[in-house]
């Protein structure tokens, strides 16, 4: 959430004034979606959580997606944007 947050406020990975978090944000998403059971929806190995018992089981896929697909043309570089989508 905080991700997308500073997405919103203008941040790209490489430009704006908290471009270095939101770059440390998306290399903790790309290494949970990396380490994700390839047999769930699930990113996180995290579960029952109050977020997830309020909005829904899946809601760190979704909101995973939702970052992903905002920073599409926003990474730095072109091996920054494929690692995105890979």
């Amino acid at each position: 959430i905080a991700a997308l947050a500073l997405i919103r406020a203008g941040n790209t990975p490489g430009d704006g004034q908290y471009s270095k978090q939101l770059a440390k944000a998306i290399e903790f998403i790309e290494q949970h979606v990396e380490q994700a059971d390839k047999e769930s929806l699930y990113v996180t190995p995290v579960r029952d959580t109050q977020l997830q018992s309020k909005i829904g089981r899946y809601v760190d896929t979704y909101l995973t997606a939702l970052v992903l697909s905002e920073l599409k043309g926003q990474m730095p570089d072109k091996k920054s944007e494929e690692r995105l989508f890979a």
